[in-house]
């Protein structure tokens, strides 16, 4: 399968592309980890795969609209984190445990044996 078509196919099934895809399982993480743990934010970073805090903050403030260090601030006033209602908006479609379902490569016009 090329890459033009995985992309394509990709995008399809999950409504994401491969990119947002994995960026938003990556958010997830640094989601769970900064409600259940006092991990430094770089380490956070790390754990989730971003390359470094800066790209986690840039990409975390752009899908929830808070930092994140303030996303865990406000869970620990609460004593207890229900979420920030925007980023759970924003990701509520997403489910990184979600099954794809098999593509036949003959189906998709690809070179099948």
């Amino acid at each position: 399968m090329s890459v033009r078509n995985f992309r394509r196919v990709f995008q399809r099934e999950t409504g994401l592309t491969p990119r947002r895809y994995i960026e938003f399982a990556r958010l997830n993480m640094v989601r769970e980890l900064l409600e259940d743990s006092q991990m430094p934010l770089k380490r956070v970073a790390a754990h989730a795969g971003f390359v470094n805090a800066t790209a986690m903050r840039v990409a975390f403030t752009r899908n929830t609209g808070i930092s994140p260090s303030l996303y865990r601030a406000e869970c620990l006033r609460q004593r207890h984190c229900s979420g920030n209602a925007h980023f759970h908006e924003t990701m509520h479609h997403f489910n990184p445990g979600q099954v794809l379902k098999p593509i036949s490569m003959k189906e998709e016009g690809g070179y099948a044996p």
